[in-house]
C-alpha cells in the first residue's frame, strides 16, 4: 500500500456536500494509493432518524476503484488500519472526520444528535477517537451524555441547550 495524503500541510477541504433539506453530508478527500488504484474519502453524514427530527451521526471511509469505477464502504477502524497503517495517517483521518463533524454541526444546528460506535466492544483506542468526536460537540455548544451500553455498543446523544442526565 502506497497511500498519499491529498493534502500535505494542514488544510482540510470539503470535496461536496449534501443535504436534503434533513440529512446533510460532507465528504474530503484523504489521498490517493496509485499502486492500487484508488482515492480514499471521510464521509461524515447527520442523517435524520426515523420518526422525528432527531440526526444520527455518522461515519466512513470510502474507497474509489479507479479501474472499474465501483466504491466500497469502511465502517470498522479494524479494516481501515490495514488501508491506512502509518499513525500519521490515522491521526489525519480522525483529525478530518472531526473538522467535518464540526462544520456539519455549524452549518445544519441539529439539535439532537445520536452516535453509536459501529463495532461491539470497541477498544479503548477506538473510545479514545470517540471522546475526539465528542469534544467537537462541547466545543460546538452541544451537552453530551454517554449511555450504558447497548448490544454491546457506546451510544451518546448530543443536546443543543438541553441537559438529558
Amino acid at each position: 500500500m502506497a497511500f498519499e495524503r491529498s493534502s500535505c500541510d494542514e488544510t482540510i477541504e470539503v470535496d461536496q456536500f449534501h443535504s436534503d433539506g434533513r440529512s446533510h453530508a460532507m465528504q474530503s478527500k484523504l489521498g490517493v494509493d496509485m499502486v492500487c488504484g484508488k482515492t480514499y474519502f471521510a464521509y461524515v453524514g447527520l442523517e435524520i432518524m426515523i420518526g422525528g427530527t432527531d440526526h444520527e451521526l455518522i461515519f466512513f471511509i470510502q474507497e474509489l476503484d479507479h479501474a472499474t469505477g465501483t466504491t466500497r464502504d469502511y465502517w470498522c477502524g479494524l479494516d481501515t488500519k490495514r488501508l491506512f497503517p502509518k499513525q500519521t495517517d490515522r491521526a489525519w483521518i480522525v483529525r478530518v472526520a472531526c473538522e467535518l463533524t464540526c462544520r456539519l454541526l455549524q452549518m445544519t444546528k441539529p439539535v439532537r444528535v445520536y452516535r453509536v460506535t459501529h463495532d461491539d466492544y470497541p477498544p479503548d483506542k477506538a473510545l479514545d477517537k470517540h471522546e475526539r468526536v465528542t469534544a467537537v460537540f462541547i466545543d460546538c455548544g452541544y451537552t453530551v451524555t454517554r449511555c450504558d451500553s447497548y448490544e454491546r455498543k457506546r451510544v451518546w446523544w448530543a443536546d443543543k441547550g438541553e441537559d438529558r442526565s
